[in-house]
């Protein structure tokens, strides 16, 4: 499952985002694991993502504003999107 929580007001998206995860964690006590822009790179990105840290269990990854670096961004979204277009249902021009 994927949220995206954005906009202008930082503590409108704080607390918005601190609410879907309390409901997430809610008896589950899933572990949360925040990354931002000042910190993360593509490969602690790529590592989590593809290490056996993901498959250990359900988990709750936080992003916050690391899409300004477009690697990162592209890591992401690109698949994503990918999959998107190759997908019958999806209109294409």
């Amino acid at each position: 499952m994927l949220y995206v929580c954005y906009g202008d007001d930082r503590n409108a998206l704080k607390n918005k985002a601190q609410s879907i995860i309390d409901d997430l964690r809610n008896g589950g006590g899933m572990p949360v694991f925040r990354f931002d822009n000042e910190t993360l790179t593509l490969g602690e990105l790529e590592e989590f993502v593809f290490g056996k840290r993901l498959f250990e269990g359900r988990s709750i990854i936080v992003l916050d504003g690391v899409f300004q670096k477009e690697e990162i961004k592209n890591f992401v979204f690109n698949p994503m999107l990918e999959k998107m277009y190759n997908f019958d249902s999806i209109y294409k021009d």
